[in-house]
């Protein structure tokens, strides 16, 4: 992965990270500033080699997380729009054209509720549990594959 290597190097960087200097005293603003800067660098790359993993499978993270919260819901892995909307912090307005776009995808479906013609609850289809499953290997290989390079840092 090209993210993989440009987190190394970054992360190799990092010893090099010099604190600021005013004469002979070393200003402990100027470090920790080094150290945050150093920091958003690598949580960018890291967002941007996590997101690589999952658009190979056609998805975006936004998506992906959409069809976790589901898993996440339990065996049944249904969802109320609303109770979906609250679980990613989104509003219903907004999940409405989530649910739209994985729902034409064929990776989730509304059902009605029996008995009660005005509630809906969404839930994966078997292609939907499949992509997670596929997506959800491919993140915890990049996963373990970082906490790797973290571990040889610490050593």
């Amino acid at each position: 992965m090209q993210a993989s290597m440009a987190l190394r190097r970054e992360w190799a960087s990092a010893a090099s990270v010099v604190p600021t200097t005013r004469g002979n005293r070393v200003t402990v603003h100027g470090e920790a500033l080094g150290i945050l800067e150093q920091m958003k660098r690598t949580v960018r790359l890291w967002n941007s080699a996590r997101q690589d993993s999952i658009s190979v499978h056609g998805l975006q993270h936004f998506e992906f997380d959409t069809l976790q919260a589901l898993v996440d819901a339990g065996p049944a892995g249904r969802l109320s729009p609303s109770q979906l909307a609250e679980k990613l912090v989104m509003s219903p307005a907004a999940i409405t054209g989530r649910l739209d776009s994985l729902e034409q995808s064929g990776l989730l479906e509304r059902q009605r509720v029996p008995g009660d013609r005005r509630r809906i609850l969404v839930e994966l289809t078997p292609a939907g549990r499949q992509a997670w499953q596929t997506v959800t290997r491919d993140v915890k290989r990049f996963d373990e594959e970082i906490t790797g390079l973290l571990e040889s840092r610490r050593a």
